[in-house]
């Protein structure tokens, strides 16, 4: 398998090859790329291989970063708090990192080890709020979050019934991809940690640092889908002391640096927040405003209406402070971390939840609360940026993932050089408005849900269905069949009504195009999104109306002064032939669609093409000008083929949600179950064998095969042969089998006398042979027999 940074370089090269506008160059690169990282993906450490800094791939990550864990317990039962630290130079990704429709970043994962009598009672949410940049390179527009140095990520822990906290050592594993900053190169790291846990304070929710106690709760038992909840973190100085006013970002000026209080909070996903409030408490001042006594600072935090009853979120961030009598007297500036887990339940129950309490530093809370305010866009930067997207939307119209949809627009330009000068302007007006909604309907997304440009893409679902719907406008343009649109595509059998444009057809390409151009980010527009982040939405409706307009603006022109489109030659055959020739460039945006799917759904996709094909074709058997009794039984039996085909295809070729617990096969783990006196079945199976995949669906991978799976501690394994495997070979001729499938279970009893089955199984074959094998054998006894005698196996005869 291609190693991250392999998939990084393909990366960019498909994306340089995209911005070249050539779609025929795009497909080309894209494949070349592909193979050239499939043929170097094992070259030996240290080659370099002239793409800066993929080499040495073969050292682990896992030098480059350090980490710690513990739990901080609570009422509650506790918080795991994993602290790590990323080599100088290097990066790591964050737990939220996004990917693309090419891909992108290898995301941090933290996995709590289950069924040790403790679980991660809610998500892992970041402590340290990652940098954020719009990507120029490898994954062109996609949002890339990244930590340097410290960094922290906390969720709650819930212990099981009976279990002693103070007992136990919570484990678990932090893997991800550690980068370097200059090179480029990256390195998967698995680091295991363990985390003992640490006593709540005497009193919960305190914690006194310095001259002064902060105390930190939120104002509920557990909180309701769509109600807003109190955050309260009170500062109560010493007698004669004092805590400067909250400011939402450092205090800039020098004499007062490190006196204002600050408040960052981190949220679970979908959680939001009101601003930080200090009430009507008394102020005095001292050249900077002070509070006179005790201050409490609420901030409302609501949380999503979509949140699931049950849950744990783990709400968390930083106060920081300084404390003082007078300018000339104070304590150091500090810190208090702060974190709370806040049952999501029915309804809201009333009560307090006290805070988990850490020292910190201030400058942890100058960096938390400077990123969580959006810089300001003054009048300059921001007209500067509505000058960029207009470039950037005139230039996305050169993006190959557009240049069919924009060639059928030159088409409908010779057809439109015929009409007055008040029809011309119309349809582009049309088209104009077609795509204007799709850039309105993506600002709304990304105000709404913080969705980027082509994130969309991200969804499986969305690509699968572009897929198609481009695939299908290509047999359209290459005339198997005919979209019943005027305007939008003639099959030259009815080209006479398929090359009169109408406002409809104007609408359709207008809004195609636009979906069509958000794959691709045209330069100047990187900056244009990053713009986005953080700021109101008026900004982003701003941008992305500059966008739109900028990709319309040719159309708008020639709507307003016809006469710029008489140098076209006049209607004829090589219409045929162009619109042809964009049907190959639709069908080259399918191919680089489908190169970001994921392996196991390219085969059932396919077949889905081939289904739409069979159904497109049925479809233009039947012309447009046949009755529409006709057309109607033409059209609905062409669509139930195309769906039925379809859904097959994913049926029988889609990922598979496996039932038992399976492992991958290897003589080595199969010995190693054996000699533990487990109870071994090996089913051997390969993609390309349908008998194997009917045996492992009806009869072996199962609900009634799973009970006694469980039933007799049966061990499963995978002996996958759809690539060559020597290994697997040999344990199938050590079956005296060569062909498969092959179901095999070695009793724990008798592994020397597995239980062979071949060929077609019935699911009370593959039961009744279970019940002879009998069950695993217990631990003391398994390992008095690997001491009595060494183990046997047929697999390695």
């Amino acid at each position: 398998m291609p190693s991250p940074a392999f998939n990084a370089s393909r990366s960019l090269l498909c994306r340089a090859s995209l911005h070249r506008g050539i779609a025929a160059a795009a497909v080309l690169l894209a494949l070349v790329a592909a193979g050239f990282s499939q043929n170097t993906a094992d070259a030996p450490p240290g080659l370099d291989l002239g793409f800066g800094g993929l080499q040495d791939f073969a050292t682990s990550g896992n030098s480059l970063v350090s980490v710690d864990a513990k739990v901080v317990g609570s009422a509650a039962g506790g918080t795991l708090r994993i602290n790590a630290e990323v080599a100088q130079g290097y990066h790591v990704y964050s737990i939220t990192q996004k990917t693309g429709e090419s891909g992108g970043p290898k995301r941090t994962t933290i996995k709590v080890t289950p069924g040790k009598g403790y679980k991660a009672a809610g998500d892992f949410v970041a402590g340290t709020k990652p940098k954020s940049h719009i990507d120029e390179v490898a994954w062109v527009g996609l949002e890339i979050e990244e930590h340097r140095g410290a960094a922290t990520w906390v969720a709650p822990i819930a212990y099981d019934a009976g279990v002693k906290p103070e007992a136990t050592t919570v484990e678990g594993v932090f893997e991800g991809q550690v980068c370097d900053d200059q090179q480029g190169s990256c390195r998967d790291f698995a680091i295991p940690f363990t985390a003992t846990y640490e006593k709540p304070s005497a009193t919960p929710g305190e914690i006194t640092i310095f001259n002064a106690k902060v105390i930190g709760s939120i104002g509920v038992a557990a909180a309701a889908p769509g109600e807003k909840v109190p955050l309260r973190l009170t500062i109560e100085p010493s007698a004669d002391w004092h805590a400067y006013k909250y400011s939402e970002r450092p205090v800039d000026e020098d004499e007062f640096a490190n006196l204002a209080t600050l408040v960052a909070v981190t949220l679970p996903a979908g959680f939001t927040a009101d601003a930080t409030s200090a009430g009507s408490a008394e102020m005095k001042s001292d050249g900077l405003p002070y509070y006179d006594g005790p201050v409490t600072l609420t901030t409302m935090i609501e949380v999503p209406r979509d949140a699931k009853v049950g849950e744990t979120k783990v709400i968390q961030g930083i106060i920081g402070f300084q404390v003082c009598k007078s300018k000339a007297s104070c304590d150091p500036p500090t810190a208090a971390r702060f974190t709370i887990s806040l049952p999501i339940q029915s309804n809201t129950v009333d009560g307090e939840i006290p805070a988990t309490l850490e020292k910190a530093k201030y400058g942890e809370a100058a960096d938390a609360a400077n990123s969580a305010v959006a810089p300001s866009l003054d009048a300059t930067t921001f007209l500067g940026l509505i000058g960029a997207g207009l470039l950037g939307g005139l230039l996305l119209n050169l993006m190959p993932c557009v240049l069919p949809v924009i060639g059928l627009k030159v088409l409908s330009f010779v057809e439109q050089a015929h009409h007055d000068r008040k029809r011309v302007l119309a349809l582009n007006l049309w088209y104009t408005a077609g795509l204007m909604l799709v850039f309105m309907a993506l600002a709304t997304l990304s105000v709404l849900l913080n969705l980027g440009w082509g994130e969309q893409f991200t969804s499986t679902t969305f690509k699968v269905v572009m897929s198609a719907l481009v695939f299908a406008m290509a047999l359209s343009f290459l005339g198997v069949w005919e979209i019943p649109i005027p305007g939008f595509v003639g099959s030259g059998r009815a080209a006479d009504v398929a090359q009169q444009e109408g406002y409809t057809g104007a609408f359709a390409k207008g809004a195609l195009t636009t979906v069509l151009a958000t794959p691709c980010s045209a330069p100047f527009l990187g900056a244009v999104f990053g713009a986005t982040l953080g700021q109101p939405g008026y900004v982003t409706y701003a941008l992305f109306t500059a966008i739109g307009l900028g990709m319309a603006s040719p159309y708008l022109l020639i709507g307003a002064k016809p006469e710029l489109i008489r140098f076209l030659p006049k209607p004829g055959a090589w219409m045929e032939t162009f619109k042809q020739a964009m049907a190959f460039l639709l069908l080259g945006t399918v191919v680089f669609l489908f190169s970001s799917l994921s392996k196991e759904l390219v085969v059932p996709a396919f077949g889905l093409m081939m289904a739409i094909w069979v159904g497109c074709w049925w479809i233009g058997k039947t012309p447009l000008t046949a009755e529409f009794g006709r057309k109607a039984i033409g059209w609905t039996s062409g669509i139930a083929l195309a769906a039925g085909l379809g859904y097959a295809s994913f049926y029988f070729f889609g990922p598979v949600q496996r039932i038992l617990p399976w492992r991958e096969f290897s003589v080595a783990a199969v010995e190693k179950a054996k000699a533990e006196g487990k109870t071994v079945m090996i089913d051997f199976t390969a993609d390309w064998c349908v008998n194997c995949k009917v045996n492992l669906k009806y009869a072996v991978d199962t609900h009634a095969t799973l009970e006694l799976v469980k039933k007799y501690d049966v061990v499963p394994f995978i002996a996958d042969l759809t690539d060559e495997s020597e290994e697997i070979k040999q344990a199938l001729r050590d079956l005296k089998s060569n062909s498969i499938p092959v179901l095999a279970i070695f009793p724990a009893g008798q592994p020397d006398k597995p239980i062979v089955l071949r060929d077609l199984l019935e699911q009370q074959k593959v039961l009744d042979a279970l019940d002879q094998a009998g069950a695993s054998k217990p631990a003391a006894s398994s390992a008095a027999q690997a001491n009595a005698a060494q183990p046997t196996s047929t697999a390695t005869k």
